[in-house]
């Protein structure tokens, strides 16, 4: 931590960018390191930044700490003129240590397929934040009509839980209800959010799809939809 903050004070903001992992990189949409330095090194370090940092979390080769910054209390008379905290993850590989930023915890590829029925679901790979989860969900469509996964209304979204049954709500609107819908023989990947805090000890297990309509064009045409029974629960054991 002590060189990554030598390098954002200088402006080396090349040498920083290279400490970054290559999952915070993509996750973050730091595409390059002139991207990085707009978008990270110019607005948390304006001015020389001093920081302190405690230990939150250990899990396996990932170790979660707090960091806050402050302003160098040098330059301003021993005054603080600026506070922030934010979450940051040391990943050691190969004897070698690299960092998530801008509380980004980590990544996990999961890449594990499961199979109900007419449908495949395949749980690609989850971004961890300390306020919530985005996950990758490849959907296949096998059947011969058209479906819809999901729909935006608040009791149909897809939702995680954990083993001691709490419910985690997915944040659809980040969704395009086309996104939504397969028509028979069609694949679709979509990223869902999920309003859960990071914690080791507190992890999501099973995600649920509640009410996936099976016959979506049947259900368009339907008078009364909430009454509508074509439908199946989908649970996806992942842990």
């Amino acid at each position: 931590m002590k060189k990554f903050v030598s390098y954002c004070n200088s402006g080396d903001y090349v040498q920083a960018y290279n400490m970054l992992t290559d999952d915070c990189k993509e996750a973050l949409k730091y595409n390059d390191a002139k991207t990085f330095k707009e978008y990270y090194i110019d607005l948390r370090f304006p001015e020389k930044q001093e920081y302190s940092l405690s230990k939150w979390a250990v899990e396996g080769d990932n170790a979660v700490y707090l960091v806050t910054f402050n302003g160098d209390l040098l330059a301003t008379g021993g005054e603080k003129y600026s506070s922030n905290e934010e979450y940051y993850t040391f990943v050691k590989k190969d004897n070698e240590y690299k960092i998530n930023v801008n509380n980004y915890i980590y990544c996990e590829n999961k890449n594990t397929r499961y199979v109900f029925d007419d449908i495949d679901v395949k749980i690609g790979k989850i971004n961890r934040y300390s306020k919530y989860e985005e996950m990758t969900i490849e959907i296949k469509n096998n059947s011969q009509k058209t479906i819809a996964v999901t729909t935006n209304d608040a009791g149909n979204r897809v939702y995680l839980t954990n083993t001691k049954g709490a419910i985690y709500s997915s944040i659809n609107s980040v969704l395009d209800e086309q996104d939504l819908i397969l028509n028979a023989g069609e694949t679709k990947e979509i990223t869902v959010k999920f309003n859960k805090l990071y914690s080791v000890a507190n992890k999501a297990d099973k995600l649920i799809f509640p009410k996936i309509i099976l016959d979506y064009e049947d259900y368009l045409s339907t008078h009364n939809r909430t009454a509508y029974s074509n439908t199946t629960t989908i649970t996806v054991q992942y842990n």
